[in-house]
């Protein structure tokens, strides 16, 4: 498990050494600096699908967090038996 794990990690070393090595010579204040700004739009922007499901993953989110608030306000009434299940608080001794 040791090898493995060694191997792993040393590959993953030499790959990100090797793409990390010329991100400086790539996108270094001078070379960003000469592209165009459609250049840099291209680097920059989020693709258009990628941007509609972000917008439909917050709007899930809104809902469910809607929805977690709603049964919260539900459950303040509520307490756990010594069972851990729910009652309402009036048939709880």
């Amino acid at each position: 498990m040791a090898y493995k794990t060694f191997v792993d990690n040393v590959t993953v070393i030499v790959v990100e050494r090797q793409l990390v090595s010329s991100l400086w010579d790539i996108f270094s204040p001078m070379s960003i600096m000469g592209m165009s700004d459609s250049e840099v739009s291209a680097i920059c922007e989020e693709a258009p699908e990628d941007l509609r499901r972000r917008e439909q993953l917050e709007t899930k989110r809104i809902s469910l967090r809607g929805g977690l608030e709603a049964c919260g306000r539900a459950l303040k009434g509520v307490r756990r038996n010594g069972l851990g299940l729910l009652f309402p608080f009036w048939l709880c001794s």
